[in-house]
């Protein structure tokens, strides 16, 4: 401390400086109370933003427990900020410096919504687009048209998945015609009843409304396998 000089006491004000590099500078300062104070460092740092949110987002279980999410390539993030909504709003799951996450804490049956933020020098983007995943692994995935056949298996498969999506929307399950599929023949409002129930949940997760290919009149319209792969790529 120069004899004299009451720091405690002393403000200093900031100023702008323009035109410098990064690094360390010499400065002297000189007031009315001090003639001249020896050189002292000044830090320049460069201005910092956010970065741009990652586009591209998609997610897909690959097993009953265990679920893939990718994303675009932010040129300017340091890393990535993996985000689940299992319900009840979301949370951090992970930073990865990866284009990619696979989350194995999930149960099988479930529905989830993930997103992502792009981070730079610890600074974190606004969110990625919001994608939906649910850990129910179809059986004949993909069905085939006039190959593979229709079997009670794939209904009650799309009914779970359709409930899974419903609670972590916070709505009730559906309930169903034809509860009990044993010996029943697939109808035009086993599908009817599983579009609305889809498009109940994916509103309440403010999720993109479906379009379907095929309009079925119960007791006229013939079950395609269309009309099912349309349901299970709502709930994936």
């Amino acid at each position: 401390m120069l004899p004299g000089a009451n720091w405690s006491d002393t403000t200093f004000t900031s100023t702008t400086l323009s035109g410098l590099a990064n690094g360390y500078f010499r400065a002297t300062i000189v007031t009315n109370a001090i003639p001249s104070l020896s050189s002292i460092i000044l830090i320049a740092t460069p201005s910092v933003s956010a970065p741009p949110a990652p586009s591209g987002l998609t997610a897909g279980a690959i097993t009953a427990s265990s679920v893939v999410v990718s994303w675009h390539l932010v040129a300017a993030a340091d890393s990535y900020q993996v985000l689940r909504n299992a319900g009840g709003g979301f949370s951090l799951i992970s930073t990865v410096t990866s284009l990619s996450y696979t989350d194995s804490v999930v149960s099988p049956n479930t529905a989830h919504l993930y997103k992502v933020r792009a981070v730079t020098s610890g600074l974190a983007s606004h969110d990625s687009n919001i994608d939906l995943a649910t850990t129910v692994i179809f059986t004949d995935d993909p069905l085939v048209a006039q190959t593979t056949t229709v079997k009670g298996v794939h209904l009650t498969e799309m009914r779970t998945a359709v409930n899974a999506v419903r609670a972590l929307a916070g709505l009730s399950a559906a309930t169903w015609t034809d509860p009990s599929l044993g010996g029943v023949r697939i109808k035009a409002v086993h599908i009817t009843e599983l579009r609305a129930a889809l498009d109940a949940g994916r509103s309440s997760l403010t999720l993109s409304m479906l379009s379907y290919t095929n309009t079925l009149n119960a007791g006229t319209s013939r079950v395609r396998a269309v009309d099912f792969t349309e349901i299970r790529n709502g709930t994936k």
